[in-house]
């Protein structure tokens, strides 16, 4: 699996990467870096809900609770 994490820089949103390991189906790396998107209160978090992005992990249960944390219905 390709590894993205080392190349984070400061600045960049964690959602960016997160969406990244998303799509090489990592379902742990995605979660680790939506999580730390939603401590540092990324905007892109507000779309959590309802983007088409997100539907491969949408029914783990730990993205319904960031979802419900972030403030978000589904």
């Amino acid at each position: 699996m390709r590894e993205f994490a080392g190349k984070f820089k400061e600045g960049e949103n964690y959602s960016k990467y997160a969406l990244y390991y998303n799509l090489l189906g990592d379902k742990e790396r995605t979660l680790e870096f939506l999580e730390k998107a939603f401590q540092r209160r990324e905007n892109s978090m507000l779309t959590l809900d309802v983007d088409p992005e997100w539907d491969e992990i949408r029914t783990d249960p730990r993205f319904q609770d960031l979802v419900k944390r972030v403030g978000l219905n589904q």
